[in-house]
């Protein structure tokens, strides 16, 4: 398994420069914090899936950072329709037959 980053709060490295919707806590609205990491971020990396595309609040922070100027590097984690929002960029698909990959994420095992 891989490991995105050490995750455990303490500060310094790149992990600091890696904003994950995780990290929004209830004492920050959810559009303030994503306001404030989308205008210091330099890329946004979406990961879509079905889930991805039923949420307003992806789709509004995939907007954000359209408007913003900022690339964005779309990740298919599934199969999805041919015309779903991030179909106006390259995207690369991390599904399909053969060996799948674990990502521990937050200590939660994500595979592709």
């Amino acid at each position: 398994m891989s490991h995105l980053g050490d995750r455990d709060g303490s500060p310094g490295g790149p992990v600091d420069e890696i904003f994950l919707d995780l990290d929004v806590t209830p004492e920050i609205p959810w559009k303030v914090a994503l306001r404030n990491a989308n205008a210091r971020c330099e890329a946004v990396i979406c990961l879509f899936s079905k889930n991805w595309d039923a949420s307003y609040k992806c789709k509004t922070e995939y907007r954000t950072a359209e408007d913003r100027g900022k690339p964005i590097f779309p990740v298919r984690l599934e199969p999805t329709s041919r015309q779903d929002i991030t179909s106006e960029w390259q995207r690369c698909d991390l599904f399909g037959d053969g060996p799948k990959t674990v990502v521990l994420v937050d200590r939660i095992p994500v595979s592709f």
